[in-house]
């Protein structure tokens, strides 16, 4: 059976990760998101959502593709089979997910 989340890296973007975390929501509940050491208020910005999504945090930035590793080390130790992943400033559209969705028959 496929279980699919979608893992958002995000390192210092504080302007950008709720939306982009809210604009998921619409779509799906399984959301891991990985705070890749931001040094601004990226950290407050999820706290709203903490009960909703889960959330990987560590201290010092190590870069996206560790970012990447981390979360998907969560995803599958939550029995997903499967990820998408979105960068969290926005450059990516959460609306075009239900391709994906669709896809793997969620």
């Amino acid at each position: 059976m496929i279980r699919f989340c979608v893992i958002i890296p995000t390192f210092n973007n504080a302007t950008t990760v709720a939306q982009v975390v809210s604009d998921v929501l619409k779509f799906t509940s399984d959301i891991i998101v990985v705070n890749d050491g931001s040094t601004d208020l990226t950290i407050d910005q999820l706290e709203p959502f903490k009960e909703k999504i889960h959330i990987v945090s560590y201290s010092i930035n190590r870069g996206k593709g560790y970012a990447l590793s981390k979360g998907f080390d969560k995803a599958e130790s939550l029995g997903y089979t499967h990820a998408i992943t979105l960068d969290s400033d926005g450059q990516h559209f959460p609306e075009d997910m239900h391709l994906f969705i669709q896809y793997f028959g969620k």
